[in-house]
């Protein structure tokens, strides 16, 4: 079944000759489904009922998506993400934390990377939170960009090319950690981030903030929403943010422009259609200074290089635009049937001017370094559409989906490459020239199309999960030497569940699932490298307390990611595809709101991350094998904890405080394993005071201005010069008014 879009970005005979072509003209019977309607969206989230745990899972005539508006709660009981359905959480065989408004607020996180500080298997902010261009995270030990938004993809060739998320206009985020490929498609096997867009609300709500805080940092906001017409058949959101900052990099500069509208339209009982747009607008400098591990993990001759060192010229810094528009609607049916379909089409478009570190010389201070300036854009355009039907089979309880997405991103790249003079980091003089030596130029065209099904099956205490998923995906590149169009590339993957829930609301679970990502590139014998493909296994124990709100998880697994590029040992400047990454597991997590104010989230994560498999590794003369080595950038341990708690009554009513604790254990730099990140622990703040429609805040990051260096890659020649500074001490201090 093909869902069209109906807004005629393309035509149905345009659709259908190009599945046909793409499935290899082989015999498929298409059904081309035109829908004009969506359902109603739910404004809140109700806790399961404790009568769900018994025998059969009560079924549900129409499939929901579940929005939440403003809300004072940690706690999340179910989730679009892991299923595309509206599924309790508790009855998803598969680990998932979902992480609401309210912890987002109280965090007061402005990035995605802030979002996801406490999650469970997730390093947030791969960079530690410095790169102002996009969200880069790892999950269960595999770095991962371009984030879902709206569980709709975001993907493109060039990373510099992935969105930036804008914090305030998040409703909630969540993370399925392990390979997802079965419902989005090519997906790194940690697992993926979907943020969800605040979007309308059947009742009023209105919040202005101003705040400001230190380096300069200066931030208003407003978000509005509620009933735009009096029978309440269309209602609205907008939400803006602007900032303008100082950073703690000398010369770099930080200010975002955003707004997002959205309007739902409430058609009848049973059909609802919400438009989505935003704009957002970045210009900024380079937060992530690429610099060498010989003064910022290592003691150099001329001490440590200062976490406000600019190595750039200047003039150096980006701007990127973007704009986005779409809709979702919902639409049932039949008391049985629902059908779906979301839509966003969205531009970027990205400059930037940057001089990046290189290396010391030796037995001097000074930092060699190149230069790299692109002008580069995407269109993208993503649909994904989906039948749900509901209705038990005997004493089983079914819930089926079928469903299509398509993707088209098209990129246009221009890269200059050149050296610059060198920086004396003790005493640094920015007047050096830059030397254009190499122009790149490429345009790419990747198309995808991926039809899944899904089947969620209840009876008595067994909640089944299980889907299948084909892709096909073509490849076209257009550069300096030639055109390339790799072969269309085709992969089947899958996941199977199963949860056993008792009645206590203990959920023990396994499962099993898979993931693929197609590769750019060639390999040195000049074919297209294999896509990369993950399997996990799982299994672990959800627990949901009756008369407590409360959801805890404890899970075990094995991922392992292959046919993943080594450098040819024969040619430097090409690589092999023989290579393996295993992580072994364990997560502990937990949330809780204690209903007198007080709201705990937590984690701790164990990780065993091995380069499984992988040809020798060749340094000049000198050859050395990489495998059974430890993964870079894979802590052992990790953990996190985050308490917060409001007075709900008495004279103090309305203030109080939160502190939270981060911790990440030492860890690979490197693929030689030669050189050791240090285990760092950060500590954050927040006071908060809130009184009738006022509510104001101080929020301290990083309290004790740990210095720490966040990550560091090698070259692939056993040289680590690419090493960043975390974030250290921010503090904001805001007031809100909310009417």
């Amino acid at each position: 079944m093909i869902l069209i879009p109906v807004n005629g970005i393309f035509s149905f005979g345009e659709a259908i000759v190009y599945l046909s072509k793409l499935l290899d003209q082989k015999a498929f019977c298409v059904t081309v489904l035109v829908i004009a309607s969506v359902s109603k969206v739910s404004a809140q989230e109700t806790p399961p009922s404790q009568k769900t745990r018994s025998a059969i899972t009560k079924q549900q005539p129409t499939e929901r998506i579940t929005v939440r508006g403003q809300s004072e709660r940690y706690v999340a009981n179910k989730g679009t993400t892991a299923t595309k359905t509206d599924t309790a959480l508790i009855q998803t065989p598969q680990s998932v934390v979902e992480i609401t408004s309210a912890q987002i607020r109280d965090q007061n996180a402005q990035t995605l990377g802030a979002i996801l500080r406490y999650a469970p298997g997730v390093q947030g902010e791969l960079w530690g939170g410095t790169d102002l261009r996009f969200d880069t995270f790892v999950l269960r030990g595999f770095p991962v960009s371009m984030p879902y938004m709206d569980g709709l993809n975001t993907l493109s060739r060039y990373t510099l090319l992935s969105p930036s998320i804008q914090a305030y206009g998040v409703d909630r985020a969540d993370v399925l950690l392990g390979p997802s490929s079965v419902l989005y498609g090519q997906n790194a096997p940690g697992g993926l981030v979907n943020v969800t867009s605040k979007r309308p609300t059947d009742t009023p709500l209105h919040e202005v903030i101003a705040e400001a805080g230190n380096y300069g940092h200066a931030r208003g906001a407003f978000d509005l929403g509620g009933p735009l017409a009096l029978n309440g058949k269309v209602t609205y959101r907008l939400t803006g943010e602007i900032i303008d900052s100082g950073t703690q990099v000398d010369h770099v500069h930080d200010s975002r422009y955003y707004i997002a509208p959205s309007l739902t339209f409430h058609l009848n009982t049973k059909t609802d259609l919400t438009l989505l747009a935003h704009y957002q607008r970045i210009d900024g400098g380079f937060l992530n200074q690429y610099l060498p591990a010989q003064g910022t993990l290592t003691e150099a001759p001329f001490g440590r290089i200062p976490t406000s060192l600019f190595i750039g010229q200047p003039g150096d810094g980006f701007t990127r635009v973007e704009w986005a528009v779409g809709y979702q609607f919902l639409s049932h049916l039949t008391d049985y049937l629902s059908v779906r379909q979301n839509l966003r089409f969205t531009r970027i478009d990205y400059k930037q001017k940057q001089t990046l570190g290189a290396g010391i010389e030796p037995g001097t201070t000074l930092l060699d370094r190149f230069y790299l300036g692109a002008d580069s854009w995407q269109n993208n355009l993503a649909v994904d559409s989906a039948a749900i039907y509901s209705h038990p089979i005997g004493s089983v309880a079914s819930k089926a989906t079928l469903g299509v997405d398509y993707l088209n991103a098209h990129d246009g790249w221009f890269e200059v490459d050149g050296s610059a003079q060198s920086l004396d980091i003790r005493h640094p003089v920015y007047n050096g020239t830059s030397q254009f030596e190499d122009i790149f130029q490429s345009n790419d065209l990747l198309q995808q199309v991926g039809l899944y099904a899904q089947e969620q099956a209840s009876w008595r205490h067994w909640h089944l999960t299980a889907g299948l998923r084909q892709d096909w995906a073509e490849t076209r590149t257009w550069d300096n030497f030639d055109t390339r169009v790799a072969p269309i590339n085709h992969k089947l993957t899958g996941r199977v569940g199963l949860l056993y829930l008792f009645d206590n609301g203990l959920a023990p679970y396994a499962s099993y699932s898979t993931s693929y990502q197609p590769s750019i590139g060639l390999d040195a014998q000049g074919a297209p490298l294999k896509p990369l493909t993950g399997e996990q296994y799982e299994a672990g124990i959800k627990y949901q307390p009756h008369g407590m709100d409360s959801f805890m998880t404890a899970s075990a697994y094995q991922v392992t990611e292959h046919n993943v590029s080594t450098v040819n040992p024969y040619n430097p400047s090409s690589v092999v595809q023989t290579g393996a990454i295993r992580v072994r597991g364990v997560e502990l997590s937990g949330v809780a709101d204690f209903g007198f104010g007080l709201k705990l989230t937590g984690s701790y994560t164990y990780m065993d991350g091995v380069i499984n498999r992988a040809v020798p590794f060749a340094i000049g003369e000198a050859t050395y094998t990489i495998q059974g080595n430890r993964a870079p950038n894979v802590p052992k341990n990790s953990g996190n904890l985050w308490l917060d708690e409001t007075l709900p009554q008495g004279r103090l009513k309305g203030l109080g405080g939160g502190i939270g604790v981060r911790y990440v254990d030492a860890r690979e730099a490197d693929r030689l394993n030669t050189v050791d990140l240090h285990a760092y622990t950060l500590a954050d703040l927040t006071i908060h005071y809130s009184y009738r429609q006022w509510r104001t805040a101080l929020n301290i990051q990083n309290l004790l201005d740990h210095r720490y260096v966040a990550s560091c890659y090698d070259n692939g020649l056993g040289s680590v010069n690419d090493c960043f500074y975390g974030l250290r001490r921010t503090i904001f201090g805001n007031i809100a008014y909310r009417w």
